[in-house]
C-alpha cells in the first residue's frame, strides 16, 4: 500500500519544484545572455576585421600612389641627369682639344694638323663597334684620344683594347705609329701610374680649361701598330 502524502510534504515538494524551476530559468537567462554576448563579440570582431581591412586597403592605395609618384619623380630626375651628363660630356670633349696638340709636341709628336671627332668603326654587318672621341693625324702618326670625366684603372685597359679597331678604318692606311692618349678631369692615382706604364699619354684638363700632360719627362709612348 502506497504511503499517503501529507499536505506538509506536498507543500515541501512544490516549493522544491518551484526553486528548481527558478534556478533553471536563471540558467536559461544566463545562457541567453552569454549567447547574446558571444554574438555581439563576433559582430564586433567582424566589424574590427572589416575596419582593419579597410584601413589596410587605404594604406595600400596610399603606398601605391606614393610609389607611382616616386617612379615618376625618378624618371624626371633621370631625364634631367641624362641632359646634364650629355652637356657635361660635350663640354669635357671640347675642353680636351685646348692645348692638347701643344702638349704632345713636347714629347716629339708634331704635325698633328688634322682632327677627326667621334669617328665610328663598324663591323661587316654595319653595326657600330667603337666610337673614338678624338683622333689627331699627321702624315704617318695617329693619336687616338679617349676623354674621361673620372679616369679609373679599367679605363686604361679598355682604351688599349679598343685601339685595335682603328686598324679596321681607312684612316690607318699608311700609318706607321699609333699612340693612345687619355684626357680627364680627375683620376685615381693608380690609374695614372698604370696608364703611363702601359705607354699611354695622360693629360689633365686644368682649372683654366687647358690640357696639361702629366707624363714624366723623357716619356716614350707605346706604338700600338699591329
Amino acid at each position: 500500500m502506497e504511503k499517503e502524502i501529507t499536505w506538509e510534504e506536498l507543500k515541501r515538494l512544490m516549493a522544491e519544484l518551484t526553486t528548481k524551476q527558478a534556478d533553471f530559468a536563471d540558467k536559461q537567462a544566463d545562457f541567453a545572455t552569454k549567447q547574446a554576448d558571444f554574438a555581439a563579440s563576433q559582430a564586433a570582431g567582424q566589424a574590427e576585421v572589416k575596419a582593419a581591412q579597410l584601413e589596410t586597403d587605404r594604406k595600400f592605395k596610399e603606398t601605391d600612389l606614393k610609389f607611382k609618384e616616386m617612379v615618376e619623380q625618378s624618371k624626371r630626375v633621370d631625364r634631367k641627369l641624362e641632359s646634364l651628363i650629355g652637356n657635361w660630356s660635350e663640354l669635357v670633349e671640347s675642353l680636351s682639344e685646348v692645348g692638347l696638340v701643344e702638349e704632345l709636341e713636347r714629347y716629339g709628336i708634331t704635325g698633328l694638323n688634322e682632327v677627326i671627332q667621334n669617328m665610328r668603326i663598324k663591323n661587316e654587318r654595319r653595326l657600330i663597334i667603337k666610337e673614338y672621341d678624338r683622333i689627331f693625324i699627321n702624315t704617318d702618326v695617329l693619336v687616338v684620344v679617349e676623354v674621361k670625366t673620372n679616369l679609373r684603372h679599367p679605363d686604361v685597359d679598355k682604351h688599349i683594347e679598343d685601339l685595335k679597331y682603328i686598324f679596321q678604318s681607312r684612316v690607318s692606311s699608311g700609318i706607321q705609329k699609333v699612340y693612345g692618349a687619355l684626357v680627364f678631369l680627375s683620376a685615381h692615382a693608380d690609374a695614372l701610374v698604370y696608364a703611363e706604364r702601359k705607354g699611354l699619354f695622360v693629360l689633365k684638363i686644368s682649372g683654366d680649361g687647358m690640357v696639361k700632360a702629366l707624363n714624366k719627362e723623357g716619356f716614350v709612348p707605346q706604338n700600338f701598330v699591329q
